[in-house]
């Protein structure tokens, strides 16, 4: 147990898109029904915490100027076309240009500062969306597909599936049967 006057860093944080794909990826594994994940999941997010706490405790107050500030903000605005055009199929090509650098460069830059690649948020932001729609909407898995720009209702489940490990429709059917009033919180 933490006390949280043991809390060795700066408050608040100003958290990256990594730990968000980080959370996402483990409310997954936390929702997925098998109890190995489930528990996996739970210390994986403990272990979060502490990467963060450290994170602050590490961090100095002000960032120097220079190439990794430029770094930061290449990702950063890459990371806001993808999510402005979460409805719409958008090309790795078309982001680099836009940024006005190479499609390596980019990658390279968002594994350094994201720890994944940029298509792969892009991907990411698409599943968050997906399962927004499953769980509060009525829309049929054809409907979310075509809303988020996929070409077909197979191809936007085969991408769900690759990403959660199961079908949207399955994760929508075990959804509402273990949330049968809505989006709840348990705590453990």
């Amino acid at each position: 147990k933490i006390d949280p006057g043991e809390f060795p860093g700066r408050f608040p944080v100003s958290l990256g898109p990594a730990v968000r794909l980080n959370f996402e990826k483990l409310k997954s594994r936390y929702l997925s029904g098998n109890r190995w994940l489930r528990t996996g999941a739970m210390y994986g997010f403990w272990a979060l915490m502490c990467d963060i706490l450290a994170e602050t405790e590490a961090k100095p107050i002000g960032k120097a100027p220079g190439r990794d500030g430029m770094a930061e903000q290449y990702v950063q605005q890459a990371m806001e076309l993808f999510q402005r055009n979460i409805y719409q199929q958008l090309a790795l090509a078309d982001v680099a240009e836009r940024l006005g650098i190479s499609e390596e460069y980019l990658i390279k830059l968002f594994k350094k500062e994201v720890g994944t690649t940029p298509m792969r948020y892009y991907q990411n932001l698409k599943q968050e969306a997906a399962i927004h729609f499953l769980i509060n909407t009525n829309m049929s898995i054809k409907e979310i597909g075509w809303k988020l720009g996929f070409s077909s209702q197979f191809h936007f489940s085969r991408n769900f599936k690759l990403i959660s490990g199961q079908s949207p429709t399955e994760y929508r059917v075990r959804y509402l049967r273990e949330n049968p009033n809505g989006y709840q919180r348990r705590i453990i």
